[in-house]
């Protein structure tokens, strides 16, 4: 980045069901001393729907998710932006979010604020992002494995409040398996995910409850 130029942020908010609260949060951002653009949006989207064990039954919604995750990242290839900050409907992300991730991030690494599965995905309320065992098991893990940890090396990163560097979006493109093949994707080449556990975020479900680690 050339000397005195200001960071470049692509904000994306890919729209679902619209919550105030997650609105209100990104609005509320800390992006001072930072060039930071907000893009919002919504196509064609699909309400997803679960059966009774909390599995998807129409995930043709993973499709209107990877169009949206493209589109965003076009903009930051094609207009000289530094990092994509991908926040979604339902997340309430703090005020300093970006300006701490950023503080944690190169250009070819991925970082994420720290939150909880809905109770709809997992009733158990595990946090959201996996770590791979030596066996090569992806697994939850609960509050306890984060005790004194501040930066957590992820297979899985969610995409709810993750900050992505523009060197891994020129090597990655997002698909319908969102971010299960972005983390085997990553993995393969060999580009680092974290979670940074100050970065506290509340995940709101669909009956308005809203969890946090």
């Amino acid at each position: 980045m050339e000397v005195g130029r200001k960071i470049r942020v692509l904000i994306h908010c890919p729209i679902g069901f619209w919550q105030p609260k997650s609105y209100e949060s990104i609005m509320n951002l800390d992006t001072s001393d930072l060039e930071v653009d907000i893009f919002f949006t919504v196509s064609n989207p699909i309400d997803p729907s679960y059966n009774m064990k909390g599995i998807e039954t129409n995930p043709r919604w993973r499709y209107n998710i990877a169009y949206k995750m493209n589109k965003a990242r076009e903009i930051v290839l094609n207009e000289d932006y530094d990092y994509l900050f991908n926040v979604e409907h339902d997340m309430i992300i703090p005020e300093n979010a970006l300006k701490k991730l950023i503080d944690y991030i190169d250009y070819n690494t991925v970082v994420g604020g720290l939150y909880r599965c809905r109770k709809i995905r997992n009733p158990k309320n595990p946090l959201c992002f996996h770590i791979k065992l030596p066996d090569g098991r992806g697994v939850w893990v609960d509050d306890n494995y984060i005790e004194g940890k501040e930066k957590i090396e992820v297979y899985v990163i969610p995409f709810g409040c993750t900050l992505i560097g523009r060197e891994v979006l020129e090597q990655v493109e997002f698909d319908p398996g969102i971010d299960g093949t972005f983390a085997s994707k990553t993995d393969n080449l060999g580009i680092k995910k974290y979670i940074i556990t100050s970065v506290i975020c509340g995940h709101i479900d669909r009956d308005g409850i809203i969890y946090y680690p």
